[in-house]
């Protein structure tokens, strides 16, 4: 699949991994700060998928955002949910990654289920060239005109240039008298 260059997002992309892949290193339950859940990214079905893996959270303690096409995951597992033996990851947790363009985040949907959260970004209708008509402006509709300046004296559109044109070239070239 060919993608378009975007160089910040793409800096921006390597980063995140890197974090991620950093993070994975420590073991569960290391740390007092946030961690990354374990992700995947894909497009298909003309949607971006993302799924992350968050055992033992609920719906209710996951928070998904989108702002300036940044999505953003968050999450906090309540005290009294967390275990006392820590065989897999506990606490807050924040996630973000960038859209890709042409998403369309008013449909953004997302589930839970079995551990992993799967939020899903259609992209937006592609856009269709179409014609764009020119209407009268302001000053026709004032006078009821279609705005053309020969609208009835028969000429064709070229005529009317063609004839503006000469007209301003005679002018400019005649001589400048100053009056009195």
């Amino acid at each position: 699949m060919l993608r378009a260059l975007a160089p910040l997002g793409d800096l921006d992309r390597v980063r995140e991994q890197t974090g991620r892949f950093l993070e994975r290193a420590a073991p569960p339950g290391t740390g007092g700060g946030t961690w990354l859940p374990a992700s995947e990214e894909d497009e298909r079905d003309g949607s971006f998928v993302l799924k992350l893996e968050l055992p033992g959270y609920p719906a209710d303690s996951i928070d998904i955002e989108v702002e300036d096409g940044r999505l953003t995951v968050t999450g906090d597992l309540p005290e009294e949910d967390r275990a006392r033996v820590l065989s897999r990851r506990q606490g807050r947790f924040v996630f973000r990654t960038g859209l890709p363009t042409g998403a369309d985040p008013e449909r953004c949907r997302a589930t839970l289920d079995s551990g992993v959260l799967t939020v899903t970004v259609p992209r937006a209708a592609r856009q269709r060239r179409r014609r764009i008509d020119i209407g009268p402006g302001p000053a026709a509709q004032r006078h009821g005109t279609s705005g053309h300046p020969h609208e009835n004296d028969g000429m064709s559109p070229v005529e009317a240039h063609n004839t503006f044109v000469a007209g301003a070239t005679a002018q400019a070239s005649e001589p400048h008298t100053p009056r009195p």
